[in-house]
């Protein structure tokens, strides 16, 4: 309370610098909606008084608050207007701007926009050029190999980011960082078919990581959910899934939590189809919400299935013709085949029933 109360006392430049403070104390403990209102207060401040450094550092917190509730758009504007104040305040080179860049590209990641956070990835390793070693450039290969792995560019390609990655890690002593290099491979393996070798790898690095790093968590728990791998064993899938569930529910992680959603449906549609048929609609009003192009499309997909086989194909084809931009947008060229298939085949038994 002594911190809230000072915001009263103090000049305009004080109270800028005090609720932004606190808006970054409410996001780290996790009370989004309240970082929300505190930053919000201290941008409207900032701009008042014309504090362009303050208002960037406001933005870029609302930003933050934006992603954990799933306002993915919006946090894009506000990280675009916080970098944007700083090369304004002749900042647009410093570690402000490059954190900025980071969350930017991976709200891209969120959405599934690769082209965008590739991007921004790639314009990083270019402004670095002139530092070889720095950390920072193996976190932007190591993100452009995820993107890479996400539109299925090859292994080759994404084993050379990974490479320079590890090799810039290893000279700087980054051991941890290499892990995730690990991570990325496994990724590699579940595209390539060996589904339980990557699982073993995810499993290791869940038992390492919980409790310690809780993005690694999410990434593993994330792959251990994915039904679009197959085979599987049923059961085992299910317990990964009902985990991830909870630990998106947990951390108020609205992507994690829709993501687990999709994927409990897709294991219910042949034991459960209206269960299933219930899964798919509320995780796409989510994915809708946060405009996640990939996952909208997949729940679309399902849904176009699901219609199909009750014989319902006109809103099967509509469900499939909506999901197929969504999967051009995100490049997931093997999905637009997909569905030009199940189009196809609509259209030719439509031409033998008339």
């Amino acid at each position: 309370m002594a911190l809230e109360s000072s915001i009263t006392g103090g000049d305009a430049v004080q109270q800028c610098s005090i609720l932004t403070l606190m808006a970054h104390v409410k996001w780290r403990g996790g009370d989004s909606a309240t970082a929300l209102v505190f930053g919000r207060d201290a941008q409207r401040l900032a701009y008042q008084t014309t504090n362009l450094l303050e208002a960037s550092r406001a933005s870029t917190v609302i930003a933050l608050a934006l992603i954990f509730l799933g306002d993915y758009a919006g946090s894009i504007t506000q990280l675009h207007n916080a970098r944007e104040l700083l090369r304004v305040c002749g900042m647009g080179d410093s570690d402000s701007d490059l954190h900025n860049a980071i969350a930017q590209a991976r709200v891209h990641l969120h959405k599934s926009e690769y082209a965008e956070a590739r991007a921004i990835h790639t314009q990083l390793l270019q402004d670095s050029a002139n530092t070889p070693g720095a950390p920072s450039r193996g976190y932007a290969l190591l993100n452009i190999a995820m993107v890479d792995v996400a539109i299925d560019a090859g292994r080759d390609i994404v084993e050379k980011s990974l490479q320079m990655a590890n090799k810039i890690f290893a000279e700087a002593e980054y051991i941890f960082a290499m892990a995730y290099s690990d991570l990325i491979s496994a990724d590699l393996d579940i595209a390539e078919g060996k589904t339980a070798l990557a699982e073993a790898h995810f499993q290791k690095c869940l038992r390492l990581s919980w409790g310690k790093d809780i993005e690694a968590v999410m990434y593993c728990l994330e792959r251990l959910a994915d039904v679009t791998r197959r085979p599987f064993n049923f059961p085992a899938k299910m317990r990964w899934t009902m985990v991830y569930l909870c630990q998106g529910h947990k951390l108020r992680d609205k992507l994690a939590f829709y993501k687990a959603l999709l994927s409990i449906g897709e294991l219910f549609i042949n034991e459960d189809e209206a269960r299933a048929h219930t899964l798919f609609i509320v995780a796409l009003e989510g994915f809708t919400f946060m405009d996640v192009h990939r996952s909208r499309a997949q729940c679309m997909l399902q849904l176009g299935d699901v219609a199909k086989g009750k014989g319902e194909t006109t809103k099967a084809a509509e469900f499939w013709g909506t999901a197929r931009p969504l999967f051009e947008r995100s490049l997931q060229m093997k999905d637009v085949a997909a569905i030009d298939m199940r189009l196809g085949t609509l259209e030719q038994d439509h031409q033998k029933s008339g």
